[in-house]
């Protein structure tokens, strides 16, 4: 039955049945799909960025620092996602050109430092916010702007190393991008063992730290607005406000991570695998790396719709060739 199967680019060592290829026809979309995503992600995330810093918010608080930090590894993520389904594309037509394995292994790269990036900003924001709602009086001097920053360079400088030193390892004694592979999971650019014993225990215990963080600041920020109901200044009315957005930020960033995370501790199919099985492994990683990039444009929305200084950065921003934009008047006060 040579006639009816054909070779599908993903797993060159397998073949599909004819009758199987509306399967892996139904994994492509979600690869289609993540391409549209990493598009409105690459745009968006310097759009806020952008409009934070044309408006002076960088600085303001900690927070915005923070969530800086966040935007920024988004973009690396949605950057990543985007090279990487280009390059698995090429691939599924037999085109495996140097560029293309150079091109993947780079995707494969930014998608890495931005996933471990992303889990280290938003326990930073937990952090923040905590001290927001448990010692809000100690708030501004506990968590300064230029501390943060330190913070945030200490952060991206281990993010780095926890990247560069096992792809290093991993790359020790290649000559050429010739004798690369074209890589279809982000965690192919790491030594065998490196995932299963460093990298998922890693990620799990980001996000069971990031659970048990923001059920204290769930538990704290209701606390906090059952005794300020009655009396509330300006002040305290927008550090709930960007306490509750950053619970749901967190909520949706931990809830749509957990499968990748969940998929990444079981082992993929071996070399005795059947096709059917390499496609169904396929199928389930592509929707559960859809779900991974999904938030990362999904909190650009969430920050203009409880922050009515983010709100207005984005309209002057989309604005900035009116006189308006020159002198913004966005909220002056620093206490979040």
């Amino acid at each position: 039955m040579a006639d009816d199967q054909t070779t599908h680019g993903a797993y060159p060592t397998t073949t599909i049945p004819e009758a199987d290829l509306g399967f892996y026809r139904g994994t492509m979309v979600f690869v289609y799909g993540q391409l549209a995503v990493t598009l409105i992600t690459i745009v968006i995330n310097p759009m806020t960025v952008m409009a934070m810093f044309y408006y002076k918010m960088l600085k303001k608080t900690a927070t915005n620092l923070f969530i800086v930090s966040l935007c920024g590894s988004d973009s690396f993520l949605g950057l990543g996602a985007f090279l990487l389904k280009i390059s698995h594309c090429m691939f599924l037509l037999d085109v495996t050109t140097p560029s293309v394995k150079v091109c993947s292994w780079f995707a494969g790269v930014l998608i890495c430092i931005a996933f471990f990036a992303s889990l280290l900003n938003v326990i930073l924001i937990g952090v923040d916010r905590a001290l927001a709602t448990v010692v809000p009086l100690k708030h501004r001097t506990l968590m300064t702007v230029n501390r943060s920053m330190l913070v945030l360079a200490i952060m991206w400088v281990f993010i780095s190393f926890l990247t560069f030193v096992p792809l290093t390892l991993k790359l020790w004694g290649t000559h050429s991008p010739s004798d690369l592979s074209v890589i279809i999971y982000p965690t192919e650019i790491f030594p065998p063992n490196y995932t299963l014993h460093f990298t998922t225990p890693y990620i799990m215990t980001c996000i069971a730290g990031s659970a048990i963080l923001y059920g204290s600041v769930v538990f704290f920020y209701f606390k906090a607005a059952k005794r300020m109901k009655k009396q509330s200044t300006a002040k305290e009315k927008r550090g709930q406000q960007m306490t509750r957005m950053v619970i749901i930020i967190v909520v949706i960033i931990v809830v749509f991570n957990s499968p990748i995370v969940v998929l990444g501790a079981m082992p993929p199919p071996d070399a005795q695998a059947t096709p059917a099985e390499y496609g169904v492994h396929h199928f389930i990683y592509e929707l559960c790396h859809f779900c991974m990039i999904v938030p990362t444009f999904i909190n650009n929305f969430i920050y203009a719709w409880h922050l009515e200084e983010f709100r207005r950065a984005y309209i002057k921003l989309l604005r900035c060739g009116h006189v308006s934009a020159v002198n913004p008047t966005i909220p002056t006060s620093t206490t979040y």
